[in-house]
């Protein structure tokens, strides 16, 4: 992985710029809730509306930044 493929991994988004391009975990966070959280982005949900749902299902309208979680540590 790149140096600056790095650095832009660890920056928030609004996602009011851009929503992830792919289904998949991300870190989110939410001024309402004041911390962070992993959830699940979803493309193809309710059609064109897509969305953020944590791990029980719940579907969440309420974030405002994400950005993607690092790449899981590799076996030695």
């Amino acid at each position: 992985m790149k140096v600056n493929q790095i650095k832009d991994m660890t920056k928030w988004i609004s996602v009011k710029d851009k929503l992830p391009e792919k289904d998949d975990w991300y870190l989110c966070y939410s001024p309402q809730w004041k911390k962070y959280h992993v959830y699940r982005f979803c493309s193809w949900c309710y059609g064109d509306r897509k969305r953020f749902w944590n791990s029980g299902g719940s579907e969440t309208t309420k974030i405002t930044h994400w950005m993607y979680l690092p790449p899981t540590p590799e076996d030695n």
